[in-house]
């Protein structure tokens, strides 16, 4: 039996890093059911965990700060979400899936809830609003050259 700190590794591996192989057609059906049994709050626990995990990064550490009792309590909300996810709402797809794709099911179904949290998080106008600051201090006289150019 897995021990917590391998299956926790496991899990956040596959939901950050993707490989260049194909979901077959029991991975395509579990992840589908990962994506469609997420409601919008669990994406926003989605959200927080890989805004937070991301933040540890050095590049990223000291621009934010987030206390290890609300990291915990984090990593607690997405333990609970995928363990729903997996063992109960998406459980037989998820058992199909992993008998029939073992290579690829856990790894190809995951990381579909990285980009729809990814979705969440830029959907939101606050945050669209934020990414594109950095327009304001684009050189207007390059970037009409540029488009001039483009016919």
């Amino acid at each position: 039996m897995l021990n917590k700190t391998v299956l926790s590794f496991a899990l956040c591996y596959f939901l950050v890093w993707s490989t260049a192989a194909v979901s077959g057609p029991f991975t395509l059906t579990y992840t589908k059911c990962l994506v469609e049994k997420t409601t919008g709050y669990e994406e926003e626990t989605l959200v927080r965990w890989i805004f937070t995990s991301l933040g540890t990064h050095p590049a990223l550490a000291n621009l934010m700060e987030v206390e290890q009792i609300e990291r915990d309590e984090i990593d607690r909300d997405v333990a609970e979400l995928l363990e729903s996810l997996i063992f109960e709402r998406c459980r037989s797809e998820a058992l199909d899936a992993m008998k029939h794709e073992p290579d690829l099911a856990n790894e190809k179904a995951l990381q579909a809830l990285g980009p729809m949290a990814t979705k969440a998080l830029m959907d939101e106008k606050s945050t669209n609003t934020s990414m594109t600051a950095f327009t304001k201090y684009l050189d207007k006289q390059k970037m009409m050259r540029f488009m001039l150019d483009l016919r």
